[in-house]
């Protein structure tokens, strides 16, 4: 088991909800939506060393007036789990 991997499921990586991430010595090195542009961009910076490629978990919460939250980025998206279960994603 790499210590990329070791590292990657030992983080914390809400704040990258939804993205790919590169890693790199145990460190995030690059994020974003497109994981061949996030590889391209670590390869210029860490070069012939390992890099391990994960796509974080979306951040999906349920408040307790029972709305659905679900964290993209920066942004918070927050409907209602009726209109959730009527798009067909609950």
């Amino acid at each position: 088991m790499s210590g990329n991997y070791k590292y990657f499921v030992k983080t914390d990586t809400s704040r990258f909800s939804g993205q790919w991430i590169a890693l790199t010595d145990k460190k995030v090195i690059a994020h974003g939506q497109d994981a061949q542009k996030v590889y391209d961009r670590t390869k210029k910076i860490a070069g012939k060393k390992d890099i391990s490629l994960a796509k974080a978990a979306k951040t999906v919460l349920v408040s307790a007036d029972k709305k659905l939250v679900a964290k993209v980025g920066d942004k918070k998206l927050v409907i209602g789990l009726k209109e959730y279960a009527a798009a067909g994603s609950y």
